[in-house]
């Protein structure tokens, strides 16, 4: 693919001219229309070199949410015009008596039921409010994650405690396949439409059944006989939904069986949690990206659960990550509740989609009452955080234009990144998520104003025009800031 230079008649507001010109505009606020004087640091812009991105197809983004907790809110989550939605249904499946491992499908449909029967009107009012999501968003894939199977009559007393370590028993694997099938065929029983369900939920073992690639492509193997003999049909299947991008390594070491499980699935699935051990994530996305090149799977991978716990060294040392409730123990913000929050989330989102991965699912749409963490993009009363308004922005912008490519700018990196309609560039995400403001040079003088504006620390203005001491045009991206740019037919 050819590299794409914006130095053409550009200011971000003004028009951005390039190839075959087109004027890009920027959606929301005003801009200033008299510029100053830029400060000496300009930062030349924008070269994107497409060919060092990774083609992913149509590029989406979507959350996951809790169908129950979520119903009053969903409002919101037209607004995102998601383009994945991820949700599970029933209750914590462990916490109900024990299945037997020699049950039949039809025994296991009832056990299923009967769970779920309780509190159906409301499950049937959750799906009918998804259904009226997807139809706001025109075109979404509905992702059922089934978080752990129940326990079984082989399991001991004490997997009961919430935390205690769980393993897979071989015995259970084909009671699970078929608890799956029967919990498919309740959701849509409730009126739910799955476009894709993924097997498992962190299989490595960080905190749900730990399932070894050996049982797991049994229980996929399982999964698609008992299927097919019940004459069942499934959605895609995903997986495996490894908790950490570095497990894939030792996870897929076994190349014969790595193989076996990426025949039996329709796409493969990881988290991509960024740091909270310290590891670069985007180093790990590209390993994982080169391991199953490899292994021979070149199709786009799904993330479907990823969010911001520390974008800097110091919201680790100050221990303000969203991955706890309220504030800090010294009283201060999470730094979810920080403006800078919102350009870290849509800048991991772009960066990791450069790398192959798409769709993309940030954990998650709403923070549920009875959790523990602070990441959804609304709290618990429905008040949305920073990172709503720059993830709107977002959606919004590709749900109304087909983005295949997302290129980091080739000096800037993760700054600025080029959005692209095969060859044609049709946008851009220019993010700062410093506190401080920085400047871009655009090459030639020609400026329009237009009207113009962003999302940033205070709602207020976040760009405005700067007038380089050499002459041409420049820009002042203020801090905290996430502006998309289209361009104009």
């Amino acid at each position: 693919m050819r590299s794409e230079s914006i130095g053409c008649k550009v200011l971000l507001a003004a028009g951005i001219f390039c190839g075959s010109v087109w004027p890009m505009v920027l959606p929301t606020r005003g801009l200033e229309a008299a510029p100053v004087v830029c400060p000496a640091n300009l930062l030349p812009c924008c070269h994107f070199e497409t060919a060092r991105a990774r083609e992913s197809g149509e590029l989406r983004l979507g959350f996951h949410l809790w169908p129950l907790d979520a119903r009053s809110f969903l409002s919101h989550a037209a607004e995102l015009r998601p383009g994945i939605v991820r949700f599970s249904v029933g209750p914590f499946w462990p916490d109900l008596p024990a299945i037997d491992v020699a049950a039949d499908l039809d025994e296991v449909r009832r056990y299923v039921w009967e769970a779920i029967s309780p509190h159906a009107e409301k499950w049937r009012d959750a799906a009918m409010a998804q259904r009226r999501l997807a139809g706001a968003a025109n075109q979404v894939d509905e992702l059922l994650i089934i978080w752990q199977p129940p326990l079984t009559n082989l399991d001991s007393v004490e997997l009961r405690r919430r935390g205690s370590r769980r393993t897979i028993q071989r015995e259970a694997i084909v009671v699970f396949a078929r608890f799956y099938i029967a919990l498919i065929e309740s959701a849509r029983r409730l009126g739910f439409r799955i476009d894709l369900v993924e097997i498992a939920n962190e299989p490595d073992g960080a905190w749900n059944m730990h399932i070894p690639l050996e049982h797991y492509v049994e229980l996929l193997e399982a999964l698609r006989k008992e299927s097919a003999d019940a004459k069942v049909a499934l959605p895609r299947i995903a997986g495996p939904g490894l908790a950490f991008l570095r497990s894939m390594a030792s996870y897929l070491s076994d190349r014969e069986l790595a193989g076996r499980m990426l025949r039996l699935l329709d796409v493969v699935s990881v988290h991509a949690w960024d740091d909270r051990v310290g590891n670069d994530i985007l180093d790990e996305a590209r390993a994982v990206r080169r391991l199953l090149d490899g292994l021979g799977w070149r199709s786009p991978i799904l993330v479907s659960e990823f969010a911001p716990t520390y974008p800097t060294p110091e919201d680790r040392s100050a221990k303000r990550g969203p991955d706890q409730r309220g504030r800090t123990q010294s009283g201060d913000p999470l730094v979810s509740e920080l403006p800078r929050y919102a350009p870290a989330t849509v800048e991991l989102a772009l960066a990791l989609s450069a790398l192959g991965f798409n769709p993309l699912v940030y954990w998650e749409f709403q923070d549920p009452a009875w959790g523990s963490v602070s990441y959804g993009l609304l709290d618990t009363v429905g008040r949305p955080r920073p990172a709503y308004g720059s993830w709107a922005q977002v959606s919004q912008f590709l749900a109304t234009h087909r983005i295949d490519l997302a290129v980091p700018e080739a000096h800037l990196g993760e700054r600025i990144f080029g959005l692209f309609q095969g060859q044609r560039l049709a946008g851009m995400a220019i993010l700062n998520k410093e506190r401080g403001a920085y400047a871009i040079q655009l090459s030639e003088t020609s400026i329009a104003p237009r009207a113009a504006g962003s999302t940033g620390q205070s709602g207020g203005e976040q760009a405005r025009y700067c007038a380089p001491p050499g002459g041409g045009a420049g820009v002042v991206i203020q801090g905290d800031s996430t502006l998309i740019v289209g361009a104009d037919r």
